[in-house]
């Protein structure tokens, strides 16, 4: 099809297109490839009063041996205490000015004379596909600090690889984690290295014992869960150090830069699987998203409404042996990186809700009229482990 010619701008006549009528379709069809899932769907949390939000996530500890006898002494240990997450909240703004000129001109297309009304219409728009940016890519958030503007961060921030930097002993097979680690008996960590000892294998889960002297750096590690709560069959010795040895904590399957499989699902849900979670979405680019459809198919793995009487040869439901998929396209999805998400633990905080500033606020300065449409909001991930990501994946 021939690419319509765009106009300099619709701010002044002089620029416009439409001043003078011509024959010529008086509505103009406004498109746009972007489309805003997250900022119409996520529910919205409690108003945000401050810059910077935090709330605080919890979780259910591990099982364990449990007996206890006839005549019992209780003992009183003080409870487990509960992590704490945060974010920062990000100002956005849309603004224009269109001349009294433009305003008054008569129009080929409809509005006819109303100018200012259909570009604050365009620019709302536009706000919303900005804060859709903003939730779907960020992922970095820090507060203002000079001439580095606030960053919210957005679903990449929480769903990043968190990998604490450890030593392995050859004497006693104790793990120290060089920071606080957060993890309970029972917990399960993966490790990764420039070289692991042959006791560990990169991307395989092994259960956590802490240490009894310095639980919040130190434990032991064991094959099953079993095994960690009773103290038995554990890795009592590492036949060396490693190289470059980190611990992973949250649900991250590495795709080795290859084209991504369904396998590659089944290892994301699993991990969320163990710590509780429950994906029920995923999210891709819409080029892997044909890929996700094409894979999908071939298993015969397909829900649709039975009423529905079209033919389709869209695959969009995945049921996997952790639960059922619904599979969803985005455009600012990465290339590289693909979401199994539990849209339930994932809200908007508002510090100020989209706005049109009133006309009193902005004194007419000159022949023209302007507006600006500003929204200050936030991301909050109530409990990012239910969620998991598949990093490094391949065109």
């Amino acid at each position: 099809m021939p690419i319509p010619e765009k106009t300099t701008s619709q701010s002044a006549s002089y620029l416009a297109e439409g001043s003078l009528e011509r024959d010529m379709s008086e509505v103009i069809t406004n498109i746009s490839p972007a489309d805003t899932p997250f900022l119409s769907n996520l529910p919205v949390y409690d108003e945000a009063y401050e810059m910077k939000i935090e709330w605080q996530t919890d979780e259910l500890l591990p099982p364990g041996k449990n007996q206890r006898p006839e005549f019992d002494e209780y003992k009183f240990p003080m409870a487990a205490g509960v992590g704490r997450l945060h974010n920062f909240c990000q100002i956005m703004a849309q603004s224009c000015k269109v001349s009294d000129v433009m305003q008054k001109a008569r129009k080929t297309y409809k509005p006819k004379t109303d100018e200012l009304s259909r570009q604050i219409t365009n620019y709302s728009k536009k706000l919303a596909f900005d804060m859709e940016y903003a939730i779907m890519s960020n992922a970095e958030a820090h507060a203002e600090a000079g001439s580095t503007l606030a960053m919210m961060g957005g679903i990449p921030y929480f769903m990043k690889e968190e990998l604490l930097d450890a030593t392995l002993s050859t004497t006693d097979g104790v793990v120290t984690t060089t920071q606080k680690h957060g993890l309970s008996t029972g917990s399960w960590v993966m490790f990764k290295g420039t070289t692991l000892p042959k006791e560990l294998t990169a991307g395989q889960r092994y259960y956590v014992r802490l240490d009894d002297t310095t639980p919040d750096t130190k434990f032991t590690l064991f094959n099953s869960l079993q095994d960690a709560v009773e103290k038995t069959n554990g890795i009592s010795t590492f036949a060396s150090a490693g190289t470059a040895v980190k611990v992973l904590i949250n649900n991250v399957v590495d795709g080795g830069n290859a084209k991504f499989t369904l396998d590659m699902i089944d290892d994301a849900m699993e991990l969320a699987f163990y710590r509780g979670g429950h994906p029920t979405q995923i999210w891709l680019n819409p080029t892997q998203k044909r890929r996700f459809s094409t894979l999908a198919r071939a298993l015969h793995t397909v829900n649709r409404n039975q009423t529905d009487k079209k033919i389709s040869d869209v695959t969009d439901v995945y049921e996997s042996d952790f639960g059922v998929l619904e599979a969803k396209s985005h455009l600012n999805c990465a290339d590289d990186k693909i979401f199994l998400m539990d849209p339930s633990y994932w809200g908007l905080r508002y510090f100020d809700k989209p706005h049109l500033i009133p006309n009193s606020e902005l004194a007419k300065t000159g022949s023209y009229e302007k507006f600006v449409i500003t929204s200050t909001l936030s991301l909050q991930a109530s409990q990012p482990l239910a969620s998991a990501v598949i990093n490094n994946v391949a065109r």
